[in-house]
């Protein structure tokens, strides 16, 4: 069965599987897919993956999150990052090999790089851990951040000028949090309509993160009762100082929230859409920038992929589209040259589909 999907070129992606296994797949290449969309006539039509290669395997869990990163010298080399239960493995694609492996408290639901050489990773620990990359297979984290007070299932680095500003964290407390390593501080996003699982009221209901992606300045938030929502990231952001960030494992948000419970700071919302009543598995939310325009991909259990388009300049949020691709749950969605890749339980698929 799928369980992750990370594209790494227009034609190739990789596909993490339950028995933690990594593999290569292959499409089409662009040229040929423009001259099948012609002659669609409008009708979405899948295209099948071809099996390329085996990586290996990651450890014996699921997997769980993929990322990927180019060489900073070109094509030499391809890598990318896999969390699976408690693992986070590093592989050089191109030679189909593993680079290093690392084992932490807790299973991790999301991995992201966040520069050529350090990875974050969030999970059921409920903190944002740091990994060098280039450290021998067993180290440590190299820093270690206790940040929310449930399971955290995404992360989301902010980038300014190719470089990590901020990192982003969200999952079942219903809280966005943000933190910069860099300046010592951290942000926190209380969503609107939400109410907040945190040490001073613990009983609250929430309404569980499942995705974050920011493009354009805009942070797009997948939200458990089926909300796809746009957050200005500039505008929106409240800044504390958190004493001795760098310290690690002592420091508790938390901890900082308790003592000052004016750090949630309502958002500046851009749009808000419901796409499905209730999400009820991990699903994803796919961001793709044209000019000044978000186009938001959001697969659901029923097989459908809902489009969003909004329009930056305008603020303009266009009419939801939903495309009915199977019957079978969709949980990984991106975007692809010439239409949509999306998964059912065990095969990827390409969707050409016209006007997106």
């Amino acid at each position: 069965m799928i369980t992750a999907l990370c594209p790494i070129s227009e034609s190739i992606l990789v596909e993490g599987a339950s028995d933690s296994s990594l593999k290569i797949i292959r499409f089409p290449s662009p040229d040929l897919l423009l001259d099948l969309n012609e002659a669609l006539d409008g009708y979405p039509q899948a295209i099948p993956s071809v099996p390329h290669s085996v990586l290996g395997k990651c450890s014996h869990r699921a997997v769980s999150a993929i990322d990927y990163m180019n060489s900073e010298v070109g094509l030499e080399c391809v890598k990318l990052v896999a969390s699976a239960g408690n693992t986070i493995a590093s592989w050089d694609v191109l030679r189909g090999k593993r680079l290093s492996s690392y084992s932490g408290n807790g299973q991790y639901y999301a991995c992201k790089y966040l520069n050529q050489n350090v990875v974050g990773a969030c999970g059921e620990n409920r903190a944002l851990s740091l990994y060098d990359v280039r450290a021998k297979s067993g180290s440590k984290p190299v820093w270690t951040l206790d940040v929310a007070s449930d399971n955290l299932y995404t992360l989301a680095p902010a980038k300014l000028k190719q470089k990590c500003s901020e990192i982003y964290l969200g999952g079942a407390d219903g809280i966005i949090y943000g933190i910069d390593i860099r300046n010592s501080t951290h942000s926190l996003w209380d969503m609107p309509g939400s109410s907040f699982d945190t040490p001073m009221n613990t009983n609250s209901p929430t309404n569980a993160i499942l995705d974050l992606s920011i493009q354009l300045d805009v942070m797009v938030v997948l939200r458990e009762n089926g909300d796809v929502c746009g957050l200005e990231l500039e505008k929106s952001r409240r800044e504390s100082t958190l004493p001795n960030l760098p310290g690690g494992n002592e420091d508790s948000l938390l901890r900082d929230i308790a003592r000052n419970g004016s750090s949630l700071a309502k958002q500046r919302l851009l749009f808000q859409r419901k796409v499905r009543l209730k999400i009820t598995t991990r699903l994803n939310a796919a961001v793709l920038t044209f000019n000044d325009s978000l186009n938001i991909l959001v697969g659901d259990e029923d097989g459908n992929v809902s489009t969003l388009n909004y329009d930056k300049t305008a603020k303009k949020l266009h009419p939801t589209r939903k495309i009915a691709l199977c019957s079978t749950p969709i949980t990984q969605v991106h975007w692809a040259p010439q239409g949509i890749y999306y998964n059912t339980m065990d095969t990827t698929y390409l969707s050409l589909v016209e006007n997106l």
